[in-house]
């Protein structure tokens, strides 16, 4: 496993156990979502609100094809990963 995979494992596990969003992991751990963000994009994940954690995007394409109102919004709304 990569330090990648790893940060992801982490970030997720937290995510899902202590956080309610993104934004209030980065406050607290004091780092900007973009880094976190750009770090996942390079593993082909990406953050999913509705779900509150980072999902790969093939997965994420194939359950979002089915309901075409729910594409992957970023945590920063202005970009949209598809």
């Amino acid at each position: 496993m990569n330090r990648v995979q790893m940060l992801l494992s982490i970030i997720n596990m937290k995510l899902r156990d202590v956080y309610e969003d993104l934004e209030s992991f980065c406050e607290d751990y004091n780092i900007e979502a973009n880094i976190i963000i750009e770090k996942m994009a390079r593993i082909n994940y990406v953050y999913n609100i509705e779900n509150n954690q980072f999902i790969n995007k093939e997965v994420l394409g194939e359950i979002y094809e089915k309901s075409s109102n729910l594409y992957c919004r970023c945590f920063y709304r202005s970009v949209v990963f598809r």
